[in-house]
């Protein structure tokens, strides 16, 4: 719900002050391209597919990393300020949206596993478009500057890690406490019916 107004706060940036406003936007989404590497580097030191909680933590926790981001666009203005709370924002993006991917691959059933992703990729193309929008409108129709459309992605930020954090502090989805018994159980009747699957019902040709 947040993404997307980055590429319209980036064009606002660039315009401040004084210099060349095409580098400064060039230097603004270079940021983002190194925040977007940095995140999932950082939180595959703390992450284990054998520890699907960790995954879940790490995405509410990334964030939290877009939404100091927007706060940190919002109160300092320096533009060398904006290109490092960039870098924040744009890693927390990455982490969120490559451990929350992984989580839904380990949890899709096979079969409907591309129905998921495509489901979960249209959703995340139109909040982000929404985002934009939503930016868009902030700044043209109600007069707000860029510092405080930046608060305002923030306060959105804020509440969304609020009640993800809830969720995950309550044990839900995959930081469920019997979530390896149930995956555990799993794996065991996928291999039954896989064995199951691969035993001829009729004696083969040869021996007939």
């Amino acid at each position: 719900l947040i993404y997307g107004a980055s590429d319209i706060l980036n064009v606002s940036f660039s315009e401040r002050g004084t210099g060349d406003s095409d580098l400064k936007l060039g230097v603004l989404f270079a940021m983002s391209g190194i925040g977007a590497m940095i995140g999932p580097l950082v939180s595959d030191r703390f992450t284990s597919m054998s520890n699907m909680k960790s995954l879940q933590l790490a995405s509410v926790l990334s964030i939290c990393s877009i939404s100091l981001g927007y706060l940190g666009m919002g109160l300092l203005s320096p533009f060398v300020y904006t290109c490092f709370f960039s870098i924040v924002r744009s890693a927390g993006s990455s982490a969120v949206w490559i451990n929350s991917s992984v989580l839904l691959q380990s949890f899709s059933a096979p079969e409907k596993m591309g129905r998921v992703l495509a489901v979960d990729y249209a959703f995340a193309l139109l909040t982000e478009a929404f985002s934009a929008l939503l930016c868009g409108f902030l700044q043209d129709n109600i007069g707000l500057t860029a510092e405080q459309v930046s608060l305002v992605m923030a306060g959105i930020g804020a509440a969304i890690f609020g009640i993800w954090s809830l969720y995950h502090g309550m044990g839900y989805g995959a930081a469920r406490k019997d979530l390896n018994d149930l995956l555990l159980q799993e794996k065991k009747e996928n291999t039954k019916n896989k064995q199951s699957e691969d035993t001829p019902l009729l004696p083969s040709a040869m021996h007939i």
